[in-house]
């Protein structure tokens, strides 16, 4: 009798263990967060606008992986696969991602933004849930594939290209984005059966190599001005230095090599050795650079006596770019401070006003830790020098070789300082010890790239470097009640932070150092006096005849007055030669020799001859306190407001 031998049992496949599906999960999510800083990038290069940068790049995609691999770990770890982990995975940082977004929402309506980060355990068990409904595996694939595209799209939109993430248009974007991702989710799942059977994988590394090939093939376009100068005049770059003291730049002998371009530059300029600002911070202190004018009469940052006005720069107040622009210039404004942003009224005058921060500066969706007041990065909140020359520089080249204005502003020198090695070592403080070595590192970083801009600068044209205010070092200053821990500006009115450098390089003349006082206030009548640009107004400011303006009016004995305290009650200051003066709204006054005592250490004493009458002169030089014509106040949105908290403005 015949026997059937039975076939031999097949042994059934194991299921992964559990550290296969936790390293698979976190490899996978390694992948889709690379994948996905792949596709931002490439639509923000592709806008044109600013990406990370050298240190900045490796910082935000570190951040990325981590956010993705731990993600991917955990879902892996919980055992889920294919279409199930993608779709968890995707609502789970979707989730993270947009807790940013909400917590805009309840900032502007002054509930605590960290609140926003509830959406996180919500989008976990959410993600999870629906990864275990009887969801067939392709559809799940095909959800967590049109989460991918949502993000990857609608992220940069929102946190790049338009003016607010509550915004109107935002939201229609938001709108075209999600149906962008609604076919993309469809066009999976009618392709999805045999690709969801291999997981995840496959899919996120072909957005990988899609999204890296995009990047690696779109050159970052630059808006050139587009407008044809009506002026054959030399051109005129202004180049400001945020926070940058005159004392730690070679020309002005520094001993430590911070500046060798700025000293190049300065041996061919007129160097003026006594310059001051008008203000301890940016704000008051630019608008004084742009109109001629002390705080009191432009209006913009001052303060009523008691604390500082957010305002903007008074409409009815001329400024120069619109006197180089009715004079027929083509103007440029190239500026990564949010203080001189279009919010304070400074792109008045400019056809063209690139006045973005940086990248990630606002806590718009990518980065919920800043919204929660956690900084998850160590990047700037401003575009690296590198990235503000590449801005400029491109625009010079679309504007010839005449008739053309422009105005540069760097930020690196302010802190927080995240300097290069390569700079540290210039100076020679490679482990970076203290503050003055960080900060004499980023004065070498943003040298290295003023010497760049320069080389598209012709010799005909005409270039002024100065900074807003200085810094205080090793001062050991007192701040005020409720200043920021660790403010080194905006808080008193001694020397370090009112002095500036005043390199001006003009065409056919030698280089030589002046020692005759001058201001902020001087540049923009300097320049009204010698480029004729028509503007008869009061000026606070005199033409510096130096440079070749008219010397007729010229005072000697003038008073310059800076004012308008960030921090605490107003403070003004008053100048003229050695004697110097700083009144305290208030509470009294301090008087210095600045020749006799340079760090303002020793107080003048009224008994000495004299010293009442030099008092009361400098004193009848100040404006009235509370009483000045202020500008409109500035509407601030709640990033705006975020962003200028993280940079040590706290409570603006």
């Amino acid at each position: 009798m015949s026997t059937i031998t039975p076939a031999p049992e097949q042994d059934e496949v194991a299921p992964p263990t559990s550290t296969t599906m936790v390293v698979m999960g976190a490899m996978t999510g390694l992948a889709a967060a690379a994948a996905f800083a792949g596709w931002e990038w490439s639509l923000v290069r592709w806008l044109g606008l600013s990406i990370p940068v050298g240190p900045d790049f490796d910082s935000v995609l570190v951040t990325y992986l981590l956010i993705g691999g731990g993600a991917g770990a955990l879902l892996g770890a919980a055992g889920l696969r294919a279409g199930a982990w993608a779709v968890a995975m995707g609502v789970s940082v979707g989730a993270y991602l947009l807790s940013g977004k909400l917590g805009m929402l309840l900032a502007e309506t002054g509930l605590p933004p960290a609140v926003g980060l509830i959406l996180v355990p919500i989008g976990v068990a959410l993600g999870v849930f629906i990864a275990h409904s009887p969801i067939s595996d392709e559809r799940k694939l095909g959800i967590g594939s049109g989460l991918f595209i949502a993000l990857a799209l609608g992220l940069p939109l929102n946190l790049h290209l338009l003016p607010s993430p509550v915004a109107p248009i935002a939201l229609v974007v938001d709108i075209g984005v999600l149906l962008a991702a609604a076919g993309v989710a469809a066009l999976t799942v009618l392709v999805g059966q045999k690709v969801a059977k291999t997981g995840a994988v496959l899919p996120v590394i072909f957005a990988n190599l899609l999204g890296w090939g995009v990047y690696a093939s779109v050159d970052i376009p630059h808006a050139p001005v587009g407008v044809a100068s009506q002026s054959d005049g030399p051109p005129v770059v202004i180049i400001v230095v945020d926070t940058l003291r005159p004392d730690h730049l070679g020309a002005y002998g520094y001993a430590r090599n911070t500046s060798p371009n700025l000293d190049a530059l300065a041996r061919r300029s007129v160097v003026f050795d006594n310059a001051w600002g008008a203000a301890p911070w940016t704000l008051p202190a630019m608008g004084s650079l742009f109109t001629g004018r002390f705080p009191n009469g432009h209006g913009a940052g001052v303060n009523n006596g008691a604390g500082n006005s957010l305002s903007s720069l008074r409409r009815d107040v001329p400024v120069m770019a619109q006197a180089f622009r009715n004079a027929g210039y083509t103007t440029v404004g190239v500026t990564t401070n949010p203080w001189t942003t279009a919010a304070f009224g400074f792109e008045r005058g400019f056809q063209v006003y690139d006045d973005r921060v940086g990248p990630y500066a606002q806590p718009v969706a990518v980065h919920p830790l800043r919204v929660a007041g956690l900084n998850a990065l160590t990047m700037a909140e401003f575009r690296p020098a590198e990235q503000v020359t590449d801005a400029a520089a491109a625009q010079i080249q679309s504007l010839g070789d005449t008739g053309w204005m422009m105005v540069v502003h760097y930020m690196d020198v302010h802190g927080p300082h995240l300097t290069l090695d390569h700079d540290a070592e210039a100076v020679q403080a490679p482990e970076r010890r203290s503050y003055s070595d960080n900060y004499d590192a980023a004065i070498h970083r943003v040298d290295r790239q003023i010497g760049r801009l320069l080389t598209h600068v012709s010799r005909d044209a005409w270039v002024i470097v100065t900074a807003d205010h200085g810094e205080e070092l090793d001062e050991g200053r007192q701040a005020p009640e409720g200043a920021p821990e660790g403010v080194r500006h905006g808080h008193t009115m001694y020397e370090e932070v009112l002095q500036v450098p005043m390199i001006v390089r003009v065409p056919g003349r030698s280089g030589r150092h002046v020692q005759r006082m001058v201001g902020l206030v001087d540049v923009f009548p300097t320049l009204n006096d010698v480029f004729e640009l028509g503007i008869d107004t009061r000026f606070d400011g005199q033409p510096m005849p130096e440079v070749g303006a008219s010397s007729q009016g010229l005072d000697s004995q003038r008073i310059l007055v800076a004012e308008g305290m960030r921090w605490g009650p107003e403070q003004q200051a008053a100048r003229r030669g050695a004697d110097k003066l700083i009144e305290h709204y208030g509470l009294g006054f301090e008087m210095y020799n600045i020749a006799d005592d340079p760090s303002e250490s020793q107080q003048v004493g009224m008994a000495e001859q004299g010293s009442s009458q030099r008092l009361r002169s400098l004193q009848s030089a100040l404006p009235a306190v509370g009483v000045s014509a202020t500008g409109e106040s500035a509407a601030l949105g709640a990033e705006m407001r975020a962003l200028l908290i993280r940079l040590g403005y706290a409570d603006p």
